[in-house]
């Protein structure tokens, strides 16, 4: 039965499917397993412009700045939906402050928003020094500063998954059921 929704969803998908969400939401993670799932290829943004650069996030922001990290994640996620073949992409937590991208996804991709609370993201960072948004004295009120501002671009997805300490099967069953629902073959 599984394998049949499995391979229902994976033919009606004709184009990818991009993971939008705060740091710590999951995204990395439920996009993998959505990507074996389907038998589509997965593919990391930050993950990619790590290698590409031969630097981490953190280096990247601190010795180019910020900007030039915006640049190169524009580059790569344009890149990624310019296939328009079935894949699975993980953002950035900030990708969809660029209206570029956000416009991009859009037309291009299905989105799906994988939501955490503050406290989950927390307890999910607690010991993550990579992050550079995060390497702040208070943690809370940088999340509290980033939601405001991304929250209402992230609600723009298509599909929305609560991510908050849900079990690895449960997550599954809520991704199956809501793609089969947004694809419409109920």
């Amino acid at each position: 039965m599984i394998m049949d929704i499995q391979n229902e969803i994976a033919n009606k998908i004709d184009r990818p499917i991009v993971l939008v969400g705060m740091m710590g939401s999951g995204k990395s993670y439920v996009g993998e397993r959505l990507a074996e799932m389907l038998g589509f290829p997965f593919y990391d943004s930050d993950t990619l412009i790590e290698a590409e650069q031969g630097n981490t996030i953190a280096s990247i922001f601190e010795n180019k700045g910020e900007p030039y990290f915006r640049k190169l994640e524009l580059e790569k996620i344009i890149s990624l939906l310019d296939s328009r073949r079935p894949c699975i992409i993980s953002t950035g937590g900030g990708a969809v402050i660029n209206p570029t991208i956000l416009n991009a996804i859009k037309e291009y991709a299905f989105s799906i928003w994988l939501m955490a609370d503050i406290p989950t993201i927390l307890k999910r960072l607690d010991e993550d020094k990579k992050r550079p948004l995060m390497q702040v004295e208070d943690k809370a009120a940088r999340l509290q500063e980033l939601l405001r501002v991304r929250r209402p671009l992230y609600a723009l997805a298509d599909i929305k998954i609560d991510n908050n300490d849900v079990e690895k099967d449960e997550l599954t069953l809520r991704l199956y059921k809501a793609l089969y629902e947004f694809l419409n073959l109920r």
